[in-house]
């Protein structure tokens, strides 16, 4: 039989229900394991090592943007009091997949889920990559691990939604040239840590740093946010254009089927202009949204 494993399905477990994220292309678990390695005065080998501390994250990525920013704040993440599983299939000998109880399965029982970022570029898929923060609860170590995971009652894996790079848009006027849009949302967590746990217990959002970050290939961008250094903007938008089958590629503009992230105030800092040989001058800017950044999921796209 098999030893490997693919990425499955993971299902995140806020306080509402379950989020299931069958759109996968990244998953991962991280121990952070801190190790206490003890020398003895005198003696030049490792006498013993103990686990000081852990803190244990997992990471996903997805294209189903939908669904994440549905069940998942931008600006408050996602408390997950019952936790979240990660799962792997295992893959068959001369075949596919096992459909035995035999897939992986790493548990959380209790944590919190947030997005750490979310990428756009031309002709590329935009894509999110979030973090899940795995907690003790009392009773249970932040994962435990299993390959007796069952054949049937996991969400299969699907396509749901895909998104691209559309317009963005400063107080109505829109860039031209835009490249790529790196959103971050900004969350600066940290673990909660006391009482002699080896386990954090908690975490807590101490600071909100939202940044969007707009790539682009004209100069001319710049003449249209009328600074080279800071200047203050309203509603900066960053359109998500909603992907369809067919030679088209996108849902019309006009439905309300696309993805809006907005700054409704902030600053914005252009940066350098660059060329070199025969390659078109580009630059950026950078928007630092004064407060907190939004989506919204049904929006249509006027000209």
């Amino acid at each position: 039989m098999s030893t490997r494993f693919a990425i499955y399905s993971a299902d995140i477990i806020g306080g509402s229900g379950t989020t299931t994220f069958n759109q996968l292309h990244g998953s991962g678990l991280g121990m952070g394991q801190n190790v206490d390695e003890e020398f003895t005065g005198g003696a030049i080998d490792r006498g013993v090592s103990m686990l000081a501390e852990a803190e244990s994250k997992a990471y996903l990525e997805t294209k189903d943007l939908l669904k994440l920013l549905t069940d998942v704040s931008i600006t408050a993440g996602l408390k997950c009091p019952t936790g979240a599983l990660f799962r792997g299939r295992r893959r068959d000998d001369s075949g596919t997949f096992s459909g035995s109880n035999d897939h992986m399965v790493a548990a959380s029982a209790l944590g919190f889920f947030c997005i750490t970022s979310l990428n756009c570029r031309q002709g590329v898929a935009a894509e999110a990559r979030c973090e899940y923060w795995s907690l003790y609860d009392g009773t249970n170590k932040p994962f435990t691990l299993s390959v007796a995971g069952a054949a049937s009652g996991a969400t299969a894996p699907a396509v749901n939604t895909k998104y691209y790079l559309g317009p963005v848009k400063i107080n109505g006027t829109s860039l031209t040239d835009v490249q790529s849009v790196e959103i971050n949302p900004g969350l600066d967590v940290r673990w909660i840590k006391g009482d002699g746990d080896v386990f954090p217990r908690n975490v807590a959002i101490y600071l909100r740093r939202p940044t969007i970050q707009i790539n682009f290939t004209t100069p001319q961008n710049l003449n249209t946010l009328g600074a080279l250094y800071l200047v203050e903007k309203t509603n900066v938008d960053v359109f998500l254009r909603k992907g369809a089958t067919g030679d088209a590629g996108r849902v019309v503009d006009t439905d309300a089927n696309h993805i809006r992230i907005r700054a409704s105030s902030a600053a914005a800092k252009p940066g350098d202009l660059a060329g070199q040989g025969n390659d078109d001058y580009a630059s950026s800017v950078m928007i630092l949204p004064n407060g907190t950044i939004s989506s919204a999921l049904t929006e249509a796209i006027s000209a």
